[in-house]
């Protein structure tokens, strides 16, 4: 049996004696694993794993959502992409830790291209037992979806705010609305698909000042009250709202079970000439998906019962989605999509955007990039439309486009949630 003196007089010996004792230590994670993004279009490379003999196990695609397998291999610090449409990439890592170096067509033509490494979209280590959480770390496309239809989802990010569509509001929905929230979740601003703000004397609105649902960081025993005016049907009312964190527990929904703090609201409001009422509810906030998971009546109320049906939340955060934003924020900065007479104006000439598509005036279009693609394009009804060999199968779709720079446009696929941005070669 080897005692603490013996071991120390082996590590001596082995000292004096020129050996070595190793220790097994974890490997370091592969330089390449993670998020790439094309600067110029926004193709996405995602590497899960390099093996011994320098293969990538990774998938490549025009966006964070569109991936398909690609074959990878690492030398050292360059890398070898083969697409799933038939280009081959070719980079080496620049001091500066992007990869820069070439994209071959499968008709032999070659262009330059610059990958940048995507921030995780990580949002900080779950709560194990109910230790404190949050505000919960969001990223563009993370989406909700919960029974009776309601889909939330992140559409702009910045230091201070986060602007989603489809937050909950008791009794009141407004499809295409802008709801714009500060990090801890304070409603701070509402804005209607044309921009307007809402009439806040109608439905029961809580915004603005006083209307703190939210405290981060959440704990067990945690409380805070809120008192602040609403208006219903154009009367005024004082609500105070108590909150109690009163655990946190599984709970069961149809997109799952989740570890959820469990927060009782008791609810009370008066105004003039109609007297009190008082009611509670609870909800689930469930830090794995970062959003209140469940809702539930405790007392007679007002608000239906709902849960969440399914969620797919952003691995990592791209850059090029922020070069664009929600055809509504475009509205509500007033800005309005070309018209017919503009689009046909600007495509009388043959156009090019970089790295994505060639637009000739006979009619034909051609798209390169992390696919290669031909067809026919038209305007109609202040549209540009077009219909392509592989793309959607050769049915036509159709996109309204804003012009949001000088070379820059961005586009929005009509009945698809598709969007992105030209930029214009000169």
């Amino acid at each position: 049996m080897l005692t603490e003196r013996s071991a120390l007089a082996l590590v001596l010996f082995l000292t004096l004696s020129g050996g070595a004792i190793s220790f097994a230590q974890q490997p370091a994670e592969h330089w390449l694993i993670g998020g790439w993004e094309e600067e110029d279009t926004g193709a996405v490379l995602k590497v899960s794993g390099v093996q011994p003999d320098g293969t990538a196990l990774g998938t490549m695609g025009g966006s964070l959502d569109v991936q398909r397998k690609a074959e990878i291999k690492v030398d050292g610090f360059r890398v070898r992409i083969a697409t799933a449409v038939g280009s081959v990439i070719d980079v080496a890592r620049k001091a500066d830790g992007t990869l820069a170096g070439t994209r071959t067509q499968r008709d032999g033509s070659a262009r330059p291209l610059t990958l940048t490494r995507m921030q995780p979209c990580i949002d900080g280590p779950l709560p194990a037992s109910g230790q404190p959480y949050g505000p919960p770390k969001y990223c563009v496309g993370d989406t909700w979806t919960f029974t009776g239809g309601r889909v939330q989802r992140v559409v702009s990010v910045d230091a201070d705010s986060v602007v989603m569509t489809g937050y909950p509001m008791l009794g009141w929905s407004c499809p295409g609305c802008l709801f714009d929230l500060g990090k801890d979740l304070t409603l701070r601003a509402i804005r209607q698909p044309d921009g307007d703000s809402p009439d806040v004397t109608r439905p029961f609105l809580p915004v603005g000042e006083g209307w703190r649902l939210w405290d981060f960081p959440l704990t067990v025993g945690k409380s805070w009250r809120l008192s602040a005016r609403a208006f219903i049907a154009n009367f005024p009312r004082v609500y105070t709202v108590d909150f109690v964190v009163q655990g946190y527990e599984d709970v069961r929904t149809q997109a799952g079970t989740f570890k959820a703090f469990k927060i009782f609201r008791k609810w009370h409001w008066e105004q003039t000439q109609l007297g009190s009422a008082d009611w509670g509810d609870v909800m689930w906030f469930a830090p794995s998906v970062k959003t209140m998971v469940k809702l539930k009546q405790a007392t007679a109320t007002n608000a239906n019962p709902w849960e969440l049906t399914s969620y797919d939340l952003k691995d990592f955060a791209a850059t090029y989605i922020r070069k664009w934003q929600s055809e509504q924020v475009l509205r509500g900065k007033r800005l309005a999509p070309l018209t017919q007479q503009q689009l046909e104006d600007r495509y009388a000439r043959r156009v090019d955007a970089r790295g994505t598509l060639s637009v000739m005036p006979d009619g034909s279009v051609r798209v390169s990039g992390s696919i290669e693609d031909t067809g026919t394009w038209r305007i109609k009804d202040g549209k540009f439309c077009g219909s392509y060999v592989k793309i959607r199968q050769g049915a036509e779709g159709c996109m309204t486009i804003y012009r949001t720079g000088d070379w820059e446009l961005s586009y929005f696929h009509f009945e698809s949630p598709i969007a992105g941005v030209f930029i214009d070669v000169d």
